[in-house]
């Protein structure tokens, strides 16, 4: 998220997710303002849905993620750049590497889609996520442990909101 916010560093990746979400709301609430208009109520209750699910897992997944991060403080397999280090990755922050907060983050945005369109041809998307899970190995950031369990968790927590949301019916029919 550090390319798309640029004044966001890897340290704060957490507050660039929560200002998409944020952005997302605003986004929901311009198209039901200005182009539905009380046209398409299925599409706004799909798109309600979406949202409902991937906000709620967003924040779940951010205060899981960091409480690991920094309750297990594993070190990164990489060099973070500071001054008088020559041998460094420009790519490795300097905080801990377990779990992935790039590989939950877009494994959650996935699943969270995922879940609420309901539709198998979705599934070959599933193919970015892992780029940019299989991403963070290639730039030397992570392991690959760190990547699956950021992925998993990534997977998880909107199946449970999902679930969740259905039990509750958050949404009415």
């Amino acid at each position: 998220m550090d390319f798309v916010l640029g004044m966001f560093t890897v340290q704060n990746e957490w507050i660039a997710w929560i200002i998409l979400s944020i952005l997302l709301i605003a986004l929901y609430f311009t198209l039901r303002h200005t182009i539905w208009k009380g046209e398409h109520p299925e599409e706004r209750k799909i798109l309600k849905k979406f949202l409902i699910v991937f906000l709620v897992s967003v924040v779940i997944t951010v205060i899981v993620v960091q409480g690991m991060k920094y309750g297990f403080n594993v070190p990164r397999p990489c060099i973070p750049c500071t001054d008088g280090v020559s041998e460094c990755n420009p790519y490795c922050p300097d905080e801990p590497s377990f779990p992935s907060g790039h590989s939950t983050m877009i494994f959650t945005l996935f699943t969270s889609f995922f879940l609420i369109y309901k539709k198998k041809h979705f599934l070959p998307f599933f193919i970015f996520p892992a780029i940019v899970a299989y991403s963070r190995i290639f730039l030397g950031v992570h392991t690959w442990i760190d990547i699956i369990v950021g992925s998993v968790i990534g997977i998880i927590i909107p199946v449970i909101v999902w679930k969740a949301e259905r039990i509750f019916k958050v949404l009415k029919a």
